[in-house]
């Protein structure tokens, strides 16, 4: 026998925090590694007797990077990839780096227009990435999508769990969301104030412990400055539009092709 290795490898914003709380540590006959002992996996599996294993840690910018690496020691690996519509994938990740701190309008973290933003337009090519994955790996991808797993989250979970080759008890899991989504008033705060408290550009400690302490004091100030928010009326920040609903019609328009590009190779390869 040998390792028989899963890699859930995101994308972000796709329902990774729901399933590594609440679904992959009740799956049965692999052993579940949480996202938080990543940064030394590969010499965790390699003090592994053979058996089946499953991590989960969700990638974006650096999903080819970090699968590359995942494929120089496991090329035989089992690779599951969630996919989002693009427009609310990036309006996701830019409420995400709002939340954060981020300084930047909607229009300068993602430009529709001219791809001047801070994250580029390649990132919503996801068909791009289903290619990258079929090429660095001996095996297809597992390919599935954060709308499935709303509207029928017990069949998105089979699929995961007969790809890794496990189990697991549908009344083990709660359906209930992990986090829910931080109002659109509070992450205005974060815009308009955010650059006060929580500077970007921090950066952290090699150490992980001191770089795990300093990101939770980044926290406090985070979550402290949004709850500050109840103490404004709306009309406080009228002057700020978070995320332009003409941008996400354009972006849904721009992407629209490649994302059923995504959903027809699921159809066809998926191999469960």
């Amino acid at each position: 026998m040998s390792k028989n290795v899963t890699f859930h490898i995101g994308l972000g914003k796709t329902g990774s925090t729901y399933l590594q709380h609440e679904f992959f540590p009740k799956l049965k006959g692999v052993e579940y590694i949480p996202s938080r002992k990543y940064h030394k996996i590969f010499e965790i599996l390699k003090n592994k007797p053979d058996g089946s294993y499953f991590i989960s840690r969700e990638f974006d910018q650096q999903l080819e990077s970090e699968c590359t690496t995942i494929a120089e020691h496991y090329p035989d690996a089992n690779i599951i990839m969630v996919l989002r519509p693009p427009a609310s994938w990036i309006a996701s990740q830019y409420r995400r780096f709002a939340k954060n701190g981020i300084h930047a309008t909607f229009q300068e973290f993602f430009d529709i227009e001219n791809d001047a933003g801070r994250w580029k337009q390649k990132e919503l090519y996801f068909s791009h990435h289903i290619a990258f994955l079929e090429k660095t790996f001996n095996k297809k991808p597992l390919v599935l999508f954060h709308e499935d797993l709303k509207k029928d989250p017990h069949s998105f979970m089979k699929k995961m769990a007969d790809f890794a080759g496990a189990s697991y008890n549908e009344a083990d899991i709660s359906l209930d969301p992990v986090h829910k989504s931080h109002s659109e008033k509070r992450l205005k705060m974060m815009r308009k104030y955010g650059h006060k408290f929580v500077p970007e550009g921090h950066k952290y400690s090699d150490n992980y412990i001191i770089h795990k302490l300093q990101w939770r004091w980044k926290q406090i100030k985070v979550h402290t400055l949004m709850a500050l928010s109840a103490l404004f009326p709306e009309s406080h920040f009228d002057d700020i539009e978070l995320i332009p609903k003409d941008q996400l019609d354009k972006i849904a328009e721009t992407f629209a092709e490649d994302y059923a590009k995504c959903k027809a190779w699921a159809e066809a390869n998926n191999p469960v």
